[in-house]
């Protein structure tokens, strides 16, 4: 039996107006609750979670560890080339369907799964100051050299294109996409965390300028340029946390959710615990300048490769358990002078099976097995690598800075 009551002469059509009347009230009482902008006119349609693909943004995941959930080829061979306009900026993105997003000085661009270019749309006068991202919601994001926010749907349209509350700077290292669909952002000193369609959700100032953006399930980890780090937990301010002792070259990575570890100042790979702030020493200066960031392994060991070429392995306590030429030690000009290095290589990529992925200026990509076994892709090579990333189950997107893509495979 319903103990509804129906009132005598009220019609029900106009029972059914009371009714979205009140469901109007109750949205427009949660709207000024939240203090935010919402349109009850229009449909609102919000993505949550982590970003999708093998390689959504910059360093594959929050942690920017360089370590893949996919195994990486055993007998790596070039499967398909292509080019795209301009000079590539930074890391490629990949999505779930195996598309590689690139962005470059002039376009921002999508290679399908075949090897040909899907879309591509032009930037202006501006370029990329961003490798692209890709949001919780499959958006390509990216911020230009004009401090501008390109937010493209996966079919190309532009979905959100506006300039941020910031001045312009070519200082604006990787963005970092959240699990609430949106991105932070840090342009020089200026921290920006951004909803979806860009508004600004939350904003700060850092001390100095913003080398890496990382994220932990405390929430975000920021690190400058002259090694202080900071954790940003919106609404709360940031908050000191303690320093890296020099500059973190080639940014920091997470080992843990509680441990950073960085190169610094090209020499010494130092750890910090963000749980104390104290700093540890784990490889100290030497005569080797290191390459940055470090990859991280599943045991949980630190990957570098040297300024020549070598690859070492430590333990967490600093102890080396591996080294390995990746490059010819007998690379030389006429007259026995070393030939000059055309430029760095690409951040060390690990993969599910433990091997690990590489690519040296000039040479071609490889893969170091569990052996220590070296297999290189002939003809898959970059004068000036700016990326590798994996693409999917034993399959890795190597991009140069010339605008040429490499898919390799088994």
């Amino acid at each position: 039996m319903s103990n509804a009551v129906e009132r005598p002469g009220r019609h029900p059509l106009i029972r059914g107006v009371a009714a979205v009347a009140a469901a109007v009230g109750l949205v427009a009482g949660a709207w000024w609750a939240s203090a935010e902008p919402l349109d009850p006119t229009l449909p609102h349609q919000v993505t949550v979670g982590p970003s999708p693909g093998p390689a959504p943004m910059s360093r594959l995941n929050g942690s920017r560890n360089g370590r893949s959930g996919n195994p990486l080829p055993r007998a790596p061979k070039s499967l398909w080339r292509a080019r795209v306009p301009g000079s590539i900026v930074d890391d490629v993105a990949i999505d779930p369907q195996g598309a590689v997003v690139v962005g470059s000085t002039t376009h921002l661009a999508q290679i399908d799964p075949r090897g040909r270019v899907a879309w591509s749309f032009r930037l202006g006068t501006a370029s990329a100051a961003t490798g692209p991202v890709i949001s919780s919601n499959g958006s390509r994001v990216l911020v230009t050299s004009e401090a501008e926010l390109l937010v493209v749907r996966q079919d190309g349209r532009v979905r959100t294109r506006r300039s941020l509350p910031v001045r312009k700077s070519s200082r604006i290292p990787a963005l970092l996409p959240v699990e609430t669909g949106g991105v932070a952002v840090a342009v020089d000193a200026e921290l920006l965390l951004l909803e979806a369609d860009g508004d600004v959700r939350a904003r700060a100032s850092a001390p100095g300028s913003v080398q890496t953006l990382l994220h932990r399930p405390a929430g975000l980890v920021v690190v400058t340029r002259d090694g202080a780090v900071l954790g940003w937990a919106p609404p709360s301010p940031l908050s000191e946390i303690g320093s890296l002792g020099g500059n973190p070259s080639g940014g920091a990575v997470l080992v843990s959710d509680d441990t950073l570890v960085s190169v610094v100042d090209s020499r010494r790979l130092v750890a910090l615990d963000l749980l104390s702030g104290v700093r540890r020493l784990l490889v100290p200066e030497a005569k080797l300048s290191f390459d940055g960031p470090p990859a991280v392994a599943a045991d949980r060991q630190t990957l570098v490769v040297s300024w020549d070429g070598l690859l070492l392995r430590h333990d967490r306590k600093g102890r080396e358990t591996l080294r390995l030429a990746l490059e010819p030690t007998d690379l030389t000009l006429d007259g026995g002078v070393p030939a000059a290095r055309s430029g760095d290589g690409a951040p060390l990529l690990v993969g599910r099976d433990g091997r690990i992925g590489f690519a040296r200026p000039g040479l071609d990509v490889g893969v170091v097995g569990p052996s220590s076994s070296v297999q290189t892709a002939a003809g898959a090579a970059c004068v000036t690598p700016a990326s590798l990333v994996p693409a999917g189950p034993g399959r890795m997107v190597l991009a140069c800075r010339s605008g040429i893509v490499w898919l390799v495979g088994s």
